[in-house]
């Protein structure tokens, strides 16, 4: 079912579009609800759909033989979930889960092939998306192999508020955990540290950032990094974003 234009959440790739583009896209993409915790694509497993996330977040995860797992990469409304069939594929070395629930817009992975095809403006703003993604993939490497745990959960809660667009993220123990490469003790741990600061407040499930520029100074560079490049590569959405960040 064709969707309408959703101003309130919007995915800001999306709003970058040129006008003919985006009324173009509009006619098959379809609005979806993702729970916390769904498998939007499953490693080596063939992709039916990309995700343009609305008010979602999700997470690309690297998966052990062991089953441990990190992130290497967070998508909200600042980009869209299906590079590999941007690319050319039409299966991913990795999983994307939704990390916090929300709206999205979907089409399938036919459709979005097609219109790479015959829209050049659109695939160069894909594969902008692309390089940003790359940079915070690489970020979040060193960032996880050099510096403190601290600093490395206000990177990730700093990131993920960009991209929820709210103040409350519903999130785990467990998944931040994840999120970050550590066990969930040194978590709970952590998140204890920034609700002492005054920095956040968590609840069953539910954590809310009370002190953004308290997280911000804690932080390491690594956030600014990836915001830089951003910034960029996406001038008009990365205004709006900072506008959010400061109210």
């Amino acid at each position: 079912m064709p969707v309408a234009a959703t101003p309130n959440g919007a995915n800001r790739l999306l709003a970058c579009l040129a006008p003919a583009d985006y009324a173009l896209l509009l006619t098959a993409l379809e609005p979806v609800d993702l729970p916390s915790k769904r498998v939007l694509h499953a490693r080596d497993q063939p992709i039916d759909h990309v995700y343009f996330p609305e008010t979602a977040v999700c997470s690309i995860i690297a998966v052990m033989e062991s089953g441990d797992a990190a992130e290497s990469g967070t998508v909200g409304r600042d980009g869209f979930i299906g590079v590999p069939v941007a690319l050319g594929g039409d299966s991913a070395p990795f999983d994307t889960i939704v990390q916090v629930p929300g709206r999205a817009l979907r089409m399938s992975a036919a459709k979005f092939r097609e219109y790479l095809e015959v829209s050049p403006s659109m695939r160069s703003l894909i594969e902008r998306h692309i390089q940003a993604l790359l940079v915070q993939s690489f970020q979040s490497t060193a960032c996880n192999r050099l510096h403190p745990l601290l600093q490395r959960c206000c990177r990730w809660l700093l990131l993920t508020h960009d991209r929820v667009g709210s103040a409350e993220l519903l999130l785990t123990h467990d998944l931040l955990a994840v999120m970050v490469g550590v066990r969930r003790p040194s978590v709970t741990l952590a998140v204890q540290q920034l609700e002492r600061l005054g920095l956040v407040a968590y609840r069953r499930g539910r954590l809310a950032i009370r002190d953004r520029k308290g997280l911000e100074d804690l932080c390491c560079e690594c956030y600014a990094v990836v915001q830089e490049h951003l910034a960029r590569l996406f001038p008009p959405y990365e205004m709006e974003a900072s506008a959010t960040r400061q109210t």
